[in-house]
């Protein structure tokens, strides 16, 4: 594993995929599985015993892990999502002037997951440390509370939702960013046509794998 090479994917982007080349096609997966795995810590104190069916309801209608089973299917789905994109990034790319070497391709836009992992444990320490909070949230606890006494014990869930989706946010324009950089790297592409591939792909990978959960 190329330590320096994935912090650089960080501090330099595009030098680094300027760097990246078929050889890196292992590390490029291990990549994808452990951004897919870290995925799931921001929601382990939260999955890690039932959640009310409150919370539950609303965490399946987002998307989320729920429970245990949910985790890993979530992982599953982040890999999968991680190939399909890759492979439609090849296939769209070289129909309209790119490259055709695959494995290059598929090294660099998988190593675009590395920014994931740092995201997803700079989410789950605030939620680790929020775990015997959000533990104590149960339906018994708060059957007939009034709304204000919910709002107040669900106050720890609350901010950790706002913290989610700022830190998710942010996220995901960065690895738009990295994304259209990527592509320029392996398919010389300009800006504007980097960035429809981009939307393109995204589209299509959420559409494949919607499915799938």
């Amino acid at each position: 594993m190329d330590a320096a090479l994935m912090l650089q994917v960080v501090t330099s982007p595009s030098r680094a995929f300027a760097r990246i080349g078929g050889d890196h096609l292992y590390q490029a997966a291990a990549v994808l599985a452990v951004s897919s795995a870290a995925g799931v810590l921001p929601f382990l104190p939260l999955v890690s015993g039932p959640l009310p069916i409150e919370y539950s309801e609303d965490f399946e209608a987002m998307g989320l892990p729920r429970d245990a089973s949910g985790a890993a299917v979530h992982v599953v789905v982040g890999i999968a999502a991680g190939l399909i994109s890759s492979a439609l990034f090849y296939v769209v790319g070289a129909a309209v002037g790119g490259s055709r070497d695959w494995r290059r391709v598929f090294a660099v836009m998988l190593h675009v997951n590395v920014p994931v992992a740092i995201v997803s444990v700079a989410l789950a320490g605030p939620a680790f440390l929020m775990a015997g909070e959000l533990a104590a949230l149960d339906g018994d606890s708060l059957e007939g509370a009034s709304d204000e006494e919910m709002l107040e014990a669900a106050g720890p869930l609350l901010a950790y939702v706002a913290l989610m989706l700022a830190i998710g946010g942010g996220a995901v324009v960065w690895l738009v960013v990295l994304s259209v950089k990527a592509v320029r790297a392996v398919h010389g592409f300009g800006v504007l046509k980097s960035f429809g591939l981009v939307v393109l792909v995204g589209i299509a990978t959420a559409l494949a794998t919607y499915p799938l959960g």
